[in-house]
């Protein structure tokens, strides 16, 4: 599990309301047993603060009509939310498109699916939605074994397996999801929400598909783009220099330590960062067994809070380089790495070459135990 930017995970919101041109407007009418006339329905954006409507409306015993501009491709997942009746405050997840009106049919008891007309997409989300729940389901037993502190530790291995394989299934159930309907919204959406799940090499297939489609979905495009950027730090290319404030107020050059050690781990995390702090275990064995053969670490806060940063450094033993502009995800050694996830790491041999990215658990020992020969 990964600690994720919301720039990762949200899609920009637009503006509510209808547009002059009505091509960039998605609509949805809402029908279904379960709403009696007068009720009060809203539309709200996924992504955004939701509570401004972008849009409302009464049953009239028939339908329900919502709509805002989506802009030109500007695909969103929106909610469908009942404000009065008896069913108040249930919400539906809808996609709209630019220029389509898609029929929405609400269930008639609660906890199930709302079902669709003129939309592939809507079809397909809930498919992906029914697949997650039920895994979720079938794997709830693993997942209280791996959380409970007092279960059998090769219980809890066997447990943390079968948790991953299915989590990797999903992931590539998902993968040939978004390249089997794509171009489209749905493709884009799952994608926007997945991206950072999927390995280097899925996702580069994924994003090499959509551009051989010739996409101009707002995901894609951010996401390609981040590829680029992410493409200038990979394995193989020269290290990016920073300078910054260490936790005891020095000024830090990442070269500095780069030109004295054989190795330079460089390791961003986050003391907020649940999976970060599970990870820190690892990285102080391969530190300890390490130091001594030409390891330096430079660990990169991603924190905005100095004492919870200085807290977190002293309760997990990190005896290494650390340093921080507090400025959270606009950190600039994490922007100059295209950190978008933590925790995530770079490594770095003595000629400034990037060897290795993202390494985690006995991995990282294994890499730098095989550099350091």
């Amino acid at each position: 599990m990964l600690c994720l930017t919301s720039a990762a995970l949200l899609f920009s919101a637009c503006a509510g309301g209808a547009a002059d041109d009505d091509s960039g407007v998605g609509r949805v009418t809402v029908s279904g047993s379960s709403l009696a006339q007068g009720d009060s329905l809203v539309l709200l954006a996924v992504g955004a603060s939701m509570v401004s409507p972008l849009d409302t409306a009464v049953f009239d015993g028939s339908e329900a009509s919502l709509s805002t501009n989506v802009g030109d491709l500007g695909l969103l997942l929106f909610i469908v939310k009942i404000q009065s009746g008896d069913y108040s405050d249930e919400g539906y997840p809808v996609i709209l498109e630019p220029g389509k009106n898609i029929k929405m049919t609400l269930p008639s008891a609660k906890g199930e699916a709302a079902k669709f007309e003129n939309s592939r997409s809507n079809e397909l989300w809930y498919e992906c939605q029914i697949l997650g729940e039920s895994t979720m389901e079938d794997m709830s037993p693993y997942a209280a074994a791996v959380g409970d502190p007092n279960e059998d530790p090769e219980v809890k291995k066997v447990a943390e397996a079968k948790l991953d394989s299915a989590y990797r299934a999903i992931m590539q159930n998902f993968a040939s999801k978004i390249i089997d309907n794509a171009p489209s919204a749905f493709s884009d959406i799952l994608l926007g929400m997945y991206a950072n799940s999927f390995d280097d090499s899925t996702l580069t297939r994924i994003v090499d598909t959509l551009a051989s489609a010739d996409s101009q979905m707002p995901n894609f495009k951010l996401i390609k783009n981040a590829l680029e950027s992410k493409s200038k730090t990979s394995e193989g290319q020269k290290f990016i220099d920073f300078t910054m404030m260490s936790i005891d107020g020095k000024s830090v050059k990442l070269s500095d330590v780069v030109s004295t050690n054989k190795l330079t781990l460089v390791d961003f995390w986050a003391s907020w960062c649940g999976p970060c702090r599970a990870e820190m275990p690892a990285v102080v064995r391969a530190y300890e067994d390490f130091k001594d053969k030409g390891l330096a670490i430079v660990g990169v806060s991603l924190d905005q809070d100095a004492k919870a940063w200085t807290d977190a450094v002293n309760k997990l033993g990190m005896k290494w380089i650390q340093v921080s502009d507090l400025k959270g995800w606009q950190s600039e050694a994490a922007q100059a790495y295209s950190v978008d996830a933590i925790p995530a790491c770079v490594l770095i041999d003595s000629e400034g070459v990037i060897v290795a990215r993202n390494l985690r658990g006995d991995e990282l020992s294994v890499k730098i135990g095989e550099l350091l020969k």
